[in-house]
């Protein structure tokens, strides 16, 4: 009989190296175009997809396989962008992960050409409520839908050049004088001009909508500007007295809570002009009667008045 002890373990079944997907951190696309854009932001959302799945290889220690890749971009698609996906996974399950990321750009690429692409980017000015830097990441995605929505260094140009023209026109000159529209880093000069316009305006670009200091109810203020001027002087008439609170005054006459001596004057007055009232109704009543007996006593004029009998006396 074989001695147990002298068996050598079962060799242990190979495990799968778990990959750091959940480490991946990005919103969701979904092909839709937003206001002010030209294109989904398909190039920008792949690129930033790029860099956290770079990421989470740095972590691991070791590539992803491009079936990981794509499983990680199937789990970010939503709207049209996940329906477009669903529909042509027979023919997509087959490609690379870098030829998934160019379907998809020119899925959702932008429909106009170069030179409607340039119009409508100088034409491009700032939101009220858009801060500059969000200004300048709006100029430069517009700018990269000229190139499959792949920033470089020429794009990075022109829209820092959109930039300086539109976003204070009334600095455009003291920009000019200290930011680079020519540069080997025009993403610097972009920042550089950002910080500039934030420093003169005193705050990011977004108009402030009253002057109340930060984290105070905007409820407030509207209250606080009413009561700038009184009423008297906003309608030029006098305001009227508030009135008392009587639901508590004990009467005078009755002794009863909740009104005063005044409404038992209020009360009589009430029911003296209720008694005239139907005094005056039982008069016309009267008066109307008496006229309609006078009117059927009365003679009728078209009538033949009644012949007399006379005694005819013979006077010789």
């Amino acid at each position: 009989m074989a001695n147990l002890g002298d068996r050598e373990p079962d060799p242990e079944p190979p495990t799968s190296k778990k990959h750091s997907t959940k480490l991946v951190k990005i919103e969701n696309f979904t092909g839709e175009v937003k206001e002010g854009f030209l294109d989904a932001g398909a190039g920008d959302w792949i690129k930033r997809l790029k860099i956290q799945i770079r990421l989470g290889e740095m972590v691991d220690e070791a590539a992803w396989p491009d079936s990981i890749k794509m499983m990680v971009v199937a789990a970010h698609l939503g709207g049209a962008a996940s329906t477009w996906f669903i529909r042509r996974f027979d023919m997509l399950q087959g490609v690379s992960f870098d030829a998934l990321c160019i379907a998809i750009r020119e899925q959702f690429r932008c429909p106009l050409d170069r030179l409607e692409i340039s119009s409508t980017l100088g034409r491009t000015i700032k939101k009220a409520n858009e801060s500059y830097a969000d200004f300048a990441h709006r100029l430069s995605t517009i700018a990269a839908t000229m190139n499959d929505g792949e920033e470089t260094k020429a794009t990075a140009e022109d829209a820092l050049s959109t930039f300086i023209k539109n976003a204070w026109p009334q600095h455009r000159v003291s920009l000019l004088s200290c930011i680079k529209t020519q540069s080997n880093n025009p993403w610097h000069e972009m920042e550089e001009a950002v910080k500039y316009l934030a420093k003169i305006a005193g705050h990011d670009g977004r108009r402030l909508l009253s002057s109340a200091p930060p984290n105070f109810p905007r409820d407030k203020v509207g209250r606080m500007k009413r009561n700038d001027h009184s009423p008297s002087e906003l309608s030029g008439r006098r305001s009227k007295a508030p009135r008392r609170d009587y639901s508590n005054a004990v009467c005078g006459v009755c002794q009863r809570r909740g009104h005063t001596t005044g409404y038992h004057d209020q009360w009589s007055t009430r029911q003296g002009t209720v008694v005239q009232a139907r005094l005056a109704r039982i008069a016309t009543t009267v008066t109307k009667n008496q006229e309609e007996g006078k009117s059927q006593q009365a003679p009728d004029p078209g009538a033949a008045e009644p012949v007399e009998d006379h005694d005819w006396e013979d006077h010789e």
